[in-house]
């Protein structure tokens, strides 16, 4: 089997800038298509035979409680090769909705600095983009820009509403197609150029102080593991961006980014509106929250403690008189080492206020990370028996109510039933 030489991330991913990414449902039109005529030849349906394959898949719920699918195109290495030195291919995608509103996307291959010995190679374009709920119709098709030579394809799309949906008009203000292009963390985590924003309101009784801590610690059987790192940031920033977009109302949110490996605060943002992702990303940029190096090795069996001080310093806050409170703890399975102390917090639970434990089991599938080629599942640690918590332990006087959270609709029905809790407070 031939091995692409290039391959687009499929799910970790920024949108695309520019002016021609407009919000409106009307639809975003790429005006590359003009200036080679899609409109004409494509719906001639006649073309040049490439050696080339598509396929669009299945549509998915992400982290980010978007519904995502994606195109997949492979041209053969001969194919490239026989035009290697002139102009470009243009891989170029469009989707038009029941309405006829149009949203156009390419991608261009340079066929003038391409590599000798490319014959040898497949290329392979993944393009993911997120959608609304309806039917489609998918054209993707292949130009050169020298010869003029093209094919096309046609697929239809039809994207399922969610059943029982527990958060009913939270993509009532979206774009119906956004196109997505690969970028690194901890960019490809946040997805901070993503224009369409979910319509969450929660409505309170009272001005609730909300305070959201995250452990960005994976367990410390993983330690040191870049790749369990990537899958586990994968899953908590995307659910840092969603809590921090919700419309609390009156409520007051406060987010606090925690290291537990060296004992730290990567990163602290009180009355949150939408969360500074310059600042925030540069300090998640400058640290990797559970590689743990020599320096910090010897302060590593306090981390326990440093989390339940961290915890009780949020739980005992001044308030005004009779304000009410909601701690959200976010964190995958964490199983610390066995030198590391284990002090549960004893002191009570002050009155009016909750505690909301969200815990991330390390899932299969994760929207927001690096894809194995073509199979939609996120290459993750294997699992090594059983995995304990012990961080639950450590709550377990404070009463959390627990949300155990495998993917993105068991976290969709998790944060309907938490803004239910803060709104009951």
């Amino acid at each position: 089997m031939r091995s692409p030489i290039a391959v687009c991330l499929i799910l970790a991913a920024c949108l695309l800038p520019g002016p021609r990414q407009a919000m409106a449902q009307s639809g975003s039109p790429d005006p590359v298509f003009d200036d080679v005529h899609f409109a004409r030849w494509s719906a001639d349906g006649a073309g040049t035979h490439f050696n080339w394959n598509v396929s669009l898949s299945e549509t998915l719920l992400s982290t980010h409680q978007r519904l995502f699918s994606r195109v997949v195109m492979n041209v053969g290495g001969e194919e490239l090769a026989r035009r290697r030195g002139q102009g470009q291919f243009l891989m170029m995608i469009q989707l038009t909705d029941e309405k006829g509103a149009v949203w156009q996307h390419h991608y261009p291959i340079d066929l003038e600095t391409i590599a000798e010995g490319v014959k040898g190679n497949d290329y392979q374009y993944v393009q993911p983009f997120f959608v609304l709920p309806g039917d489609y119709t998918v054209l993707l098709a292949l130009f050169d820009t020298a010869s003029e030579e093209h094919t096309v394809t046609r697929r239809k799309l039809h994207v399922r509403q969610l059943r029982s949906d527990p958060l009913h008009g939270a993509w009532r203000n979206l774009p119906a197609v956004e196109f997505l292009e690969p970028c690194d963390p901890p960019d490809a985590w946040f997805l901070p150029m993503i224009r369409g924003k979910l319509d969450l309101p929660v409505k309170t009784k009272h001005p609730v102080q909300i305070d959201l801590l995250v452990n960005l610690t994976p367990t410390d059987r993983f330690a040191g593991s870049s790749r369990a790192q990537n899958v586990n940031m994968s899953v908590l920033i995307p659910v840092v961006k969603v809590l921090s977009a919700v419309n609390w109302g009156d409520a007051k949110l406060n987010v606090e980014l925690l290291d537990l490996s060296r004992n730290r605060v990567v990163y602290r943002q009180d009355n949150v509106r939408d969360i500074d992702w310059g600042r925030a990303g540069f300090r998640l940029a400058q640290t990797a929250p559970g590689v743990i190096d020599v320096k910090s090795l010897a302060n590593h069996r306090y981390s326990a403690s440093f989390f339940v001080n961290e915890v009780k310093r949020r739980i005992t806050a001044p308030l005004s008189p009779g304000q009410p409170r909601a701690v959200i703890v976010l964190s995958s399975t964490i199983s610390f080492r066995p030198e590391v102390e284990l002090h549960p917090i004893e002191a009570g639970l002050p009155r009016g206020t909750r505690i909301f434990y969200l815990r991330y089991q390390m899932p299969r599938i994760i929207a927001g990370a690096r894809s194995g080629r073509g199979s939609g599942e996120i290459p993750v640690p294997p699992r090594l028996g059983p995995l304990t918590d012990d961080l639950e332990p450590l709550l377990k006087g404070l009463s959390p109510q627990l949300f155990d959270v495998t993917n993105a609709g068991e976290f969709r029905k998790a944060l309907a039933r938490i803004f239910d809790g803060v709104a009951a407070l």
